[in-house]
């Protein structure tokens, strides 16, 4: 049998209806704008819109006026209420500690008789007897400007004393010469009460003072505020 006769196959220059997708026209490519053609014109605000606008900041100014305490002016006085502070007191100064004397004897039916008496910087701590001679209920006052508050039931061993007689001793004085003893001294407080309950006689003083350093110095003082013994870094 013959061989079939071959010819050499070669596609059509320009198929037709083969492939839709290749029929198609080229599909366009997206418009890329230019830099100009970017940049977009804003319109100018509308007076409402600018009104708007201008109230909003004089808001916002007003808030950050109110927060920082103070306006354009520092020396503007404030508009507002004022708040008063209260005078602040030194128990351990000759007039103070007599107001306290005041207070206590208002708060006990006249009487100034206490266990003890801490007398700070700027407030005091006193205690008082509750129910008489030889009963160890007590009550302890905090003391400042306001007077007597904080009322605490304590209980306490130690002997009752009238605090007004100490009250022509207590002057600055006393803390005074417990700072002397020390390199910047800080702070300083008066404490009056029984030392020794074996000991007779009346109760005396200690001023207790303090630096940055946590350095201490100690001057005992009799009733009458003389010197009976001293420590501290630079005692003599």
């Amino acid at each position: 049998m013959a061989p079939r006769t071959w010819r050499q196959y070669s596609p059509d220059p320009e198929p037709k209806g083969e492939n839709p997708a290749y029929d198609a026209p080229p599909a366009e490519l997206p418009h890329v704008r230019t830099v100009a053609e970017r940049t977009i014109r804003r319109r100018p605000a509308s007076p409402r819109s600018a009104l708007i606008a201008l109230v909003a900041a004089a808001a916002v100014a007003g808030f950050f006026t109110l927060l920082n305490g103070r306006g354009d002016d520092a020396d503007t006085p404030p508009t507002g209420p004022r708040i008063t502070v209260s005078p602040q007191v030194r128990p351990q100064q000759k007039d103070d500690f007599a107001t306290l004397l005041d207070d206590i004897a208002e708060s006990n039916g006249g009487s100034t008789i206490v266990t003890s008496a801490a007398l700070n910087d700027a407030y005091a701590e006193v205690t008082v007897p509750d129910h008489g001679p030889g009963d160890e209920r007590a009550v302890r006052y905090h003391w400042n400007a306001r007077g007597l508050s904080g009322a605490t039931r304590t209980t306490t061993s130690y002997r009752p004393f009238d605090l007004a007689t100490y009250r022509d001793v207590i002057t600055e004085d006393l803390c005074a010469q417990a700072r002397a003893l020390l390199d910047r001294p800080r702070s300083c407080y008066l404490l009056i009460e029984e030392t020794d309950a074996d000991e007779p006689g009346p109760v005396g003083i200690t001023a207790w003072a303090g630096n940055d350093y946590d350095q201490t110095a100690r001057i005992e003082f009799d009733h009458r505020g003389r010197v009976l013994e001293r420590s501290g870094p630079n005692a003599r």
